[in-house]
């Protein structure tokens, strides 16, 4: 891309990190999506006049059918990707909920102990959050479980 060229503006996205204890909720890409059989955190793009809060909460409502009690900005990360442009992802925090979990997106989900990652594809877009919450994690339990 040539110095004059502007760059598309980046696709804004709104990540949850859901906590049980010291794991986590992941979710195994569908076959046939983009990125298939990759796993990643719950979420989506942002809408057009949706607060990242207002877009979480629905992304979660559509996902996972749960309605989300609390949640707190952890980080923005900008993932480039070949093949579709640029993504500013936004990572929350959410440690309470109201509703049962019930998966309507995921191939499958999986609450996974940080240390693990390593035994599991990880979406690119995702990976930097994965390494923080290995390095903050202070041990428990290794099993992951599958639903």
């Amino acid at each position: 891309m040539a110095d004059n060229e502007k760059r598309p503006a980046a696709v804004e996205v709104v990540v949850a990190v859901l906590r049980d204890g010291d794991r986590v909720l992941m979710g195994l890409r569908p076959a046939d999506k983009k990125y298939p059989l990759q796993w990643e955190f719950p979420g989506g793009k942002v809408e057009a006049g949706e607060s990242l809060e207002a877009a979480l909460r629905r992304e979660l409502r559509e996902e996972l059918e749960i309605e989300v009690a609390g949640l707190r900005e952890l980080r923005c990360d900008v993932s480039e990707y070949s093949d579709a442009g640029t993504f500013s992802v936004h990572y929350f925090a959410v440690d309470s909920w109201r509703g049962e979990l019930r998966n309507r997106a995921f191939a499958k989900l999986a609450w996974i102990h940080p240390r693990d990652f390593t035994s599991y594809d990880i979406l690119h877009g995702n990976r930097q959050i994965c390494e923080q919450l290995q390095d903050d994690a202070n041990g428990g339990g290794s099993e992951a479980d599958v639903a």
